[in-house]
């Protein structure tokens, strides 16, 4: 690629990185002037070039009085551009060329991404970087992304995990988002000024600073990167902060410890979820204590929970690990099928648990 070094000036923290398990592969990270962060990925065998970029919002930056407004968004970026209008000419151009895209909203983070095959990623990469620049965020489709927010709503309603998410939910305090409904339905969206709540939205949040772009192709990294600087430098920079949510406590204790709740099951597994509310632990992801917790716990062979449970005939499942990561909030999780004699010993279930939990702590931590 020639003029490496204008494409040097619009960048900061450049590295190149070499080895680890695919050897062939070459990273780059870097940010473009506008404030994205980017990582690409030079593969010259990959099979497929994809692109996912991160918007650093989410459900919980919904206004009070009308959730789901960011998952709505999420749907209606997707419609059409200034520079491509015709709608569904993104998906056409994706399948048109093996090529696949979704999205999806949570707490903190909106997420979209696409593959495709590699001789058409820079098609791809301006068709995507547009969602960022220009939407059109068409407002005679607004009914119909509307309905297909509350159809992802409906089709989830009787999972039984959601329903026992939605009641820790409910419980939560609810001066902190996380006690709140998020994903949106047709009652939520179909409001009076909605479209203009919509565009205010994106204009406020969807801004360089707070998006991270991570693009594979079979390109060099210097052809990758210039296909970025292309693409995506035109994407506004607002210089607003992210948003944080770290007072008030979700769970503050000691209001929120030793809960019981019982849930009568849609479906015919018995099951218990424990949940311990926990601060954000991103600063120890390199340790990362819920993984070494959660493998303990987790662990099926002989003298684990799991296979005295079994031994009993109380249980036949267990998962342990992380059930939600947030800025201000993790919770970690053990989830247990039970059998119908479990049910019954459901005190002795829970005892066995804590009585595992409490060895792991007096033996400490083992390096191995």
């Amino acid at each position: 690629m020639g003029g490496g070094r204008a494409v040097l000036l619009l960048a900061v923290a450049l590295f190149v990185v070499q080895g680890g398990e695919a050897s062939h592969r070459l990273y780059r990270s870097f940010t473009l002037e506008n404030g994205m962060r980017v990582l690409l990925v030079s593969d010259k065998f990959t099979s497929r070039a994809a692109a996912s970029i991160d918007v650093g919002v989410g459900s919980w930056s919904d206004p009070e009085t009308i959730p789901g407004l960011a998952h709505f968004l999420e749907h209606m970026l997707f419609l059409g551009t200034k520079k491509y209008p015709q709608e569904g000419e993104y998906r056409r151009f994706l399948s048109g060329h093996s090529g696949l895209q979704n999205a999806y909203t949570i707490y903190e983070n909106t997420t979209f991404y696409f593959a495709v095959s590699p001789a058409y990623i820079q098609g791809a990469l301006d068709r995507f970087a547009q969602f960022f620049i220009s939407p059109t965020l068409a407002k005679s489709a607004s009914q119909r992304e509307m309905k297909a927010v509350d159809s992802e709503f409906r089709k989830r309603i009787n999972s039984d995990f959601l329903r026992s998410r939605q009641i820790l939910m409910a419980m939560a305090n609810p001066a902190h988002p996380y006690h709140r409904f998020t994903t949106g339905t047709i009652d939520t969206l179909n409001i009076s000024g909605i479209h203009s709540s919509l565009v205010e939205f994106h204009e406020k949040y969807y801004s360089a600073n707070l998006m991270t772009l991570v693009v594979l192709g079979r390109n060099s990294l210097d052809d990758l990167q210039q296909l970025v600087v292309n693409s995506f430098s035109a994407v506004p920079n607002k210089r607003i902060a992210r948003p944080t949510f770290n007072t008030p406590q979700a769970f503050p204790v000691p209001a929120f410890t030793g809960i019981k709740v019982l849930m009568e099951p849609l479906g015919v597994e018995n099951t218990v979820y424990l949940y311990w509310p926990l601060p954000s632990l991103d600063q120890y992801h390199r340790e990362n204590p819920i993984y070494y917790f959660s493998w303990l716990l987790g662990h099926e062979g002989s003298g684990s929970v799991l296979s005295a449970l079994k031994r009993r005939q109380w249980a036949t499942f267990l998962y342990a690990g992380s059930g939600l990561q947030t800025t201000s909030l993790w919770l970690m999780q053990i989830r247990l099928y039970l059998t119908g004699k479990g049910l019954d010993h459901l005190n002795d279930v829970i005892s066995l648990v804590f009585q595992y939990i409490r060895y792991i702590l007096k033996e400490g931590v083992q390096e191995r």
